[in-house]
């Protein structure tokens, strides 16, 4: 932290009324000194002197006064002139100053601050979406070029276009979610809540899950506790709902098992997603909220996946005011164990 040291205010303001207190009371006793003694022919001159004298200490002090109170400002203004993009972790710090100086200096530490978290996702986000795309990119020009090049049947070309038309989909997949990220992140994306039927929302949302299961012959169980309700944006908790669930069918081997469960009590909705899948290591568990972290590459590199989900998963659920713990262990499974609030927290 850049350190601003000077005096405080209240004993530079002390420090200029005792003098100022003492020539007053050094001028009074000269004049009554005057007085006394019938000097009546030097007491104008040495009025005029006392007074000529008087007027430069005070022009003198208030120099000074003015000077210190603006040591701590030149000071600021210093430390704002080393700051740029390449240390915006930089902060001014005091030592005894005023309060109103305080003030100042922890605001414009707060805005230093509010700037380098948006320059902070400004390069995420570039760093995410060069990342992200590079491979895809890379596949989608590869077999355009083998394409072009080589000779090949009706049926080749129409292969190498759906190859090609799946890269440009997942391509479309990846941005759009850096773009929903990025807007929740900064705060441009905001929940919208409104009391809601969640039996309703995972019954409906139990019916995509048998679809996508029913191609690993992956047997589906549920327990959905009847209306119950919650004070939440539904479209974004169906959203991590889905993605959760999906997450559990996509990393469970086929003819494995997973069990969706809501229930509730007088403050939360409890909603459980378990499955018997690959699993993961208590190691890998506090990664796996981050954008493009993924468990033991040698166990998941054949499954598909933006590995931008869970991310969104996470900041709505945690719009949401909600408490989530994750369990796991290694070809055992995994289980989500989220508990919703009923009802919104008032300010």
């Amino acid at each position: 932290m850049r350190q601003l040291k000077s005096l405080s205010l209240k004993w530079k303001i002390v420090g200029v009324s005792s003098l100022l207190i003492l020539l007053t009371f050094a001028i009074t006793s000269c004049l009554f000194y005057c007085i006394d003694n019938s000097h009546a022919g030097s007491l104008l001159s040495l009025g005029s002197l006392i007074l000529f004298v008087s007027i430069s200490v005070l022009i003198y002090l208030g120099y000074i006064l003015i000077a210190l109170l603006l040591r701590p400002l030149e000071q600021i203004t210093n430390a704002l002139d080393e700051i740029n993009a390449n240390n915006l972790s930089t902060r001014i710090e005091l030592e005894n100053d005023s309060k109103d100086v305080i003030q100042l200096v922890t605001s414009i530490n707060t805005m230093i601050q509010r700037i380098e978290n948006s320059f902070k996702q400004i390069q995420q986000f570039t760093s995410d979406a060069s990342h992200e795309l590079r491979t895809p990119l890379a596949i989608l020009m590869g077999e355009l070029e083998i394409g072009l090049h080589t000779s090949k049947s009706k049926q080749d070309f129409q292969e190498v276009i759906l190859s090609a038309l799946d890269e440009v989909i997942r391509l479309s997949k990846v941005v759009s979610s850096l773009l929903e990220l990025s807007k929740a992140e900064s705060g441009k994306l905001l929940l919208q809540f409104e009391k809601t039927n969640i039996s309703d929302l995972l019954l409906d949302l139990l019916e995509d899950a048998e679809i996508l299961s029913e191609a690993k012959k992956i047997k589906l169980q549920h327990s959905v506790e009847r209306s119950v309700y919650a004070e939440v944006d539904s479209s974004k908790i169906h959203q991590a709902l889905l993605n959760i669930i999906e997450n559990s069918i996509k990393y469970t081997q086929e003819e494995g098992e997973v069990s969706i469960v809501l229930d509730s009590d007088s403050q939360f909705v409890i909603i459980e997603v378990k499955d018997n899948g690959i699993g993961m290591t208590e190691e890998e568990l506090p990664f796996i909220f981050d954008r493009f972290y993924r468990a033991d590459v040698s166990r998941s590199t054949a499954i598909q996946g933006t590995g931008i989900g869970l991310a969104i998963v996470k900041w709505i659920l945690e719009g949401h005011d909600a408490i989530t713990t994750v369990k796991s262990k290694p070809n055992e499974g995994t289980t989500f164990l989220i508990k919703l609030p009923k009802k919104r927290k008032t300010l």
